[in-house]
């Protein structure tokens, strides 16, 4: 049994949703040859879409409406974010539906959402490569990606200052 909870910027869910459906692709391209039909070709991976539905359920701290409402803060930021699920290893995604099903009483809230995956990182094996734009620290990306800043500093050795990065600084995730 997997207790990870699903996050996704600054939110956690406190309950996990009751359903999550990740929905993979490839992506196929038909080229029509003359004479001789068609062929088929494999041009890669579609991003990935989520989706999902639960319910917020109210505690002494919190009604379930003012938590569906601090998701839906989340939700009005604009860009992507690291999104964690259970079972799968954390990625970027835009959190682009979210939608209030209805409430069932004082203490539960129905919800559904969807996020889309996003792809704003080069791939270098299995690493991936920012750009930075300035001002930031080798700090701010471990944290962003969860990974470790001893991890972080041995892949970007050629970095010189981590507390202060220049625009245009290459930034490796391990």
């Amino acid at each position: 049994m997997n207790l990870t909870q699903m996050k996704f910027r600054g939110f956690t869910w406190r309950h996990n949703p009751t359903e999550i459906t990740v929905k993979q692709a490839k992506n196929i391209r038909e080229s029509i040859l003359p004479f001789s039909g068609s062929k088929l070709q494999d041009i890669g991976m579609a991003k990935r879409k989520i989706e999902g539905k639960g319910f917020f359920i109210g505690s002494a701290d919190e009604s379930p409406m003012m938590e569906f409402k601090r998701l839906q803060e989340v939700f009005m930021q604009s860009g992507s974010g690291m999104l964690r699920l259970p079972s799968y290893e954390p990625f970027l995604a835009v959190m682009d539906r979210l939608d209030i099903i209805g409430s069932k009483g004082a203490k539960l809230v129905e919800y559904s959402f969807s996020f889309t995956e996003q792809s704003t990182t080069e791939s270098i094996g299995e690493n991936k490569e920012l750009i930075s734009t300035g001002g930031e620290s080798l700090w701010d990306y471990a944290n962003r990606f969860e990974v470790s800043i001893d991890a972080i500093e041995r892949a970007n050795r050629h970095i010189k200052d981590i507390n202060c990065l220049k625009k245009g600084e290459r930034v490796v995730i391990p």
